[in-house]
């Protein structure tokens, strides 16, 4: 009985160093899914936060562009107006001159 008491006693001790071991395995798996999210949280916010300061930066420029977009195409709306006038007026001269 002696003996098999220390094999259990031995066995017992075995499974707690395992158990020990095993407890110090996950723990540091748990922190290194911990750090993987923060890291991944500030993955996304410096990508979020680049879209809008690009956004913030290109916005001006983009309007200012459409701006001018819009009175050149009034100005050549205007220039369109103005020939078919002219030619509205070279027609009323020539029925003038006749």
């Amino acid at each position: 009985m002696d003996t098999e008491q220390k094999k259990m006693k031995e066995l017992l001790t075995q499974l707690s160093e395992k158990v020990k071991e095993n407890n110090k395995i996950l723990k540091g798996i748990r922190n290194h899914n911990r750090f993987a999210a923060i890291i991944k949280i500030v993955y996304w916010l410096i990508i979020i936060a680049t879209a809008f300061g690009t956004w913030y930066i290109v916005q001006p420029v983009l309007e200012s562009s459409l701006e001018t977009l819009d009175h050149l195409s009034q100005t050549k709306d205007d220039l369109t107006e103005s020939v078919n006038g002219i030619k509205n007026l070279d027609a009323f001269l020539k029925k003038i001159k006749k």
